[in-house]
């Protein structure tokens, strides 16, 4: 409900104009229109963060990283 595509085209703190549509693949379709009423049609896919692992530096193990970031050192 927040992205404004680049194309879109707005005076200073000027709202767009903004039709969501769900799709029935699951994705969103939001159609969104400035001040020249020129429709930008943008196509939205959701996904569930299922899992996520972060970056470790080589040679640094998992555990040394947690003491290292939370100061424990």
């Amino acid at each position: 409900m927040e992205y404004v595509p680049r194309e879109v085209s707005m005076d200073s703190g000027d709202t767009p104009a903004r039709k969501v549509f769900r799709v029935a693949d699951g994705s969103w379709l939001v159609e969104v229109r400035g001040n020249d009423h020129k429709r930008i049609v943008c196509r939205v896919n959701t996904a569930e963060l299922v899992r996520e692992r972060p970056y470790v530096p080589a040679g640094e193990t998992l555990a040394e990283r947690r003491r290292r970031l939370t100061g424990q050192i």
